[in-house]
């Protein structure tokens, strides 16, 4: 079960389905409801907490942003992501899909630096969310 929450800041509570509010019966002045949080600045911050978080705290994750962004080189910095990466999600290879399973860190790791130095095609990832 799903319902939308209040975001129009009109104070209306969750919006029931179906409504005239959400089909737009014409007899209102109905307009779109907007969240008052600019999304570029709080997405990054939020993957950031659930890629390297997992139960370290805020701390940890500041810390380990700052080293990546001062490491001396790419690779330097992303052996400090695929360390992270692969103690919280990577931690059982089953013997048969090692290589599998490296194939996809070096991915993950890959996108998660992409995105974090705002790398193409992840410079812009937050622009078009609305």
């Amino acid at each position: 079960k799903a319902r939308l929450i209040d975001i129009d800041g009109n104070s209306k509570g969750s919006i029931q389905y179906p409504s005239e509010y959400i089909q737009g019966s014409g007899e209102e002045d109905l307009f779109k409801p907007a969240l008052d949080v600019d999304l570029s600045l709080v997405l990054p911050v939020v993957v950031q907490h659930l890629i390297c978080g997992k139960g370290r705290g805020t701390h940890f994750v500041t810390e380990l942003i700052s080293k990546v962004r001062r490491a001396k080189n790419d690779d330097e910095a992303k052996d400090l992501l695929r360390c992270i990466v692969q103690e919280d999600f990577f931690r059982h290879h089953d013997g048969d899909d090692v290589e599998k399973t490296e194939k996809h860190l070096s991915k993950v790791v890959e996108w998660f630096y992409a995105l974090l130095m705002k790398r193409s095609p992840w410079s812009t990832w937050t622009n078009d969310i609305y």
